[in-house]
């Protein structure tokens, strides 16, 4: 319950209310209400029950314990022909209580100083949920949605975000705006070299606008990785190279680094950052083609008191509301089950995924990484990568792919440099 100052009016509600109740033929409006629309939560009980039964509630068959909240408007004699500016006055009421209580969240959050941009951001949100009656909301809804198909139908696929991988690329389509993509794996099979082998041919190849956000690698490990990618210098090379690489070594490492600074590329290796944190990095960098995270189950939740499983649940959902919202890919490392490890053929599956089953819900495209025996493959490392997951392309399909892991790069089968 808001406070008493509150816009409200117990008339109109009352009204409303009555016309359900007395007249069948009001009954069609009862879709142009909300619950939220009413201010007394008494109001709000009886309308549920009206909502839950509306064929056959009447003023005898109203729930027992909502009967004295029915008796108290029995007394209101309402025309019914006047529903539709009851219910419009109810509305433009709703209406103003949102925008009050917007204003006192607002007052509020600043005075405890938090940052604008989330404040906008909470703004813009509140805001969506002031609307009018659902005819309206209909509406508006088939305007937006025929846009939308228009947009899918006139979608340029060269521009289609990609992996750089033709067979993979092939058999997903790409990235697809709004898009949650899991990538899984056993471990140690390369998930982390394998994004960044991604996120290297977004930057250099495709001139795409990257936020990465590794939440357990720091950022001169992830520039290593990038540079050992773009040279073929082992990561553990570059350490302490200075003292001991010769002067072509130094040139590569220079030129690689030089190249990687003129990618538009945003990194950030903090530890524990938040979904809407997330969301403010995405505003503060004027938008963004692509978010990278490694890895989801390291995103800090939003109650520490709740269960792993609800924690993980919350954020796989908040990630796929994320993606919408900005209509931007958003790629996650996910971590499984040692499920796998039971199954003969050793290859993760989608419900592997670990600490919440919503994942595999939430997601649009999930890739699964295997390495293959490598006495079955004279001694090359070889990584399946299967779709397991696909709303946009083929739902399975399978790409191999050569792991040189001393080169931190992912190579196509057949086609090694």
């Amino acid at each position: 319950m808001i406070d008493q100052l509150s816009p409200h009016d117990d008339e109109a509600e009352r009204a409303v209310l009555f016309c359900f109740l007395q007249d069948k033929s009001t009954i069609p409006y009862v879709f142009d209400v909300y619950e939220e629309d009413f201010y007394k939560e008494e109001h709000q009980e009886l309308f549920r029950a009206i909502i839950d039964d509306f064929e056959n509630i009447d003023w005898v068959t109203v729930p027992k314990k909502l009967r004295s909240v029915a008796r108290s408007i029995m007394g209101d004699f309402y025309l019914k022909s006047n529903i539709k500016s009851y219910i419009e006055e109810l509305k433009a009421i709703s209406n103003s209580r949102k925008l009050y209580k917007l204003s006192m969240d607002i007052k509020r959050k600043v005075n405890e100083n938090k940052d604008p941009i989330v404040i906008k951001n909470y703004v813009e949100d509140t805001l969506k949920n002031i609307r009018g009656n659902r005819s309206e909301t209909i509406v508006m809804q088939n305007i937006d949605i025929s846009k939308q198909y228009q947009d899918y139908l006139d979608f340029d696929k060269s521009k289609m975000l990609r992996t750089g991988w033709k067979d993979l690329d092939d058999k997903i389509i790409g990235f697809f705006p709004g898009s949650f993509v899991a990538i899984g794996g056993i471990p140690k099979v390369g998930k982390t070299t394998f994004m960044l082998n991604i996120v290297s041919n977004m930057c250099h190849i495709q001139k795409k606008k990257v936020l990465l956000l590794s939440l357990e690698m720091p950022e001169t490990a992830i520039q290593a990785k990038l540079v050992s990618y773009l040279t073929s210098i082992s990561t553990d090379f570059q350490l302490g190279m200075s003292k001991y690489a010769t002067d072509v070594q130094k040139k590569m490492i220079n030129e690689a680094a030089s190249k990687i600074s003129q990618y538009n590329l945003y990194r950030t290796g903090r530890k524990g950052i938040s979904v809407e944190e997330i969301d403010k990095e995405i505003e503060l960098l004027g938008g963004v083609d692509i978010v990278f995270i490694d890895y989801l189950q390291k995103i800090k939740p939003k109650n520490h008191s709740a269960k792993k499983y609800d924690q993980v649940t919350q954020i796989s959902n908040d990630i796929s509301m994320l993606a919408l919202k900005h209509n931007i890919p958003i790629v996650c490392i996910v971590s499984i089950s040692r499920e796998y490890s039971k199954r003969e053929n050793k290859r993760p599956i989608l419900s592997d995924f670990r600490d919440s089953g919503n994942i595999e819900y939430d997601i649009s495209l999930a890739l699964m990484l295997n390495r293959l025996p490598e006495e079955e493959n004279g001694g090359t490392k070889i990584t399946e990568v299967s779709i397991a997951a696909n709303r946009y392309g083929s739902p399975d399909g399978i790409t191999e792919l050569i792991f040189q892991s001393n080169q931190s790069k992912f190579y196509q089968l057949g086609k090694v440099d």
